[in-house]
């Protein structure tokens, strides 16, 4: 991957752009906050940035990566995305131990705490692009529109005060 990213600085630099490193959970390996960090630390800010994603920081990391993983990459985030996830059993599995999965719910639904996020932000003086994320698998175009306008509504007020 560090071969991949020294093409991706090249590029970037000469295109005058800046790629941007999404942590994500599952099999990536930008699952972690860390490792993302370990990539993009001795690398051009100019041209290669962390994109972080609380909604994947709660699902790998649990109830305080996120906070972690934010004074962790600090200057370094030019994006933030916006989703919110809720862990859900599976019952069929076993009825006796379901196993468990994430699913994307409404930014007023889930786990991500929003107004620390934004709060912390805020601290770490971060002035980049927010990116809202509607992965709504359940509703049909018209119904993830108004779960979009919803979301953001909520969201105008977790980011609070500027």
């Amino acid at each position: 991957m560090r071969r991949d990213l020294d093409g991706i600085e090249l590029l970037a630099k000469r295109l005058n752009i800046r790629a941007n490193l999404h942590i994500h959970s599952g099999d990536h390996m930008t699952a972690q906050p860390a490792i993302l960090w370990d990539l993009i630390r001795d690398r051009d800010p100019a041209a290669i940035g962390a994109y972080v994603d609380p909604g994947h920081l709660f699902t790998e990391g649990g109830r305080d990566v996120w906070r972690q993983g934010l004074d962790l990459l600090g200057e370094r985030i030019t994006l933030v995305a916006v989703k919110d996830v809720a862990w859900e059993p599976i019952l069929e599995s076993d009825p006796n131990k379901p196993r468990w999965q994430v699913r994307v719910v409404p930014l007023s639904k889930g786990i991500v705490p929003w107004p620390d996020v934004f709060a912390r932000l805020r601290d770490l003086k971060f002035n980049g692009w927010i990116s809202i994320h509607s992965e709504y698998a359940n509703l049909d175009a018209r119904q993830v529109i108004e779960q979009t306008r919803q979301d953001l509504s909520y969201l105008r007020q977790a980011v609070g005060p500027s």
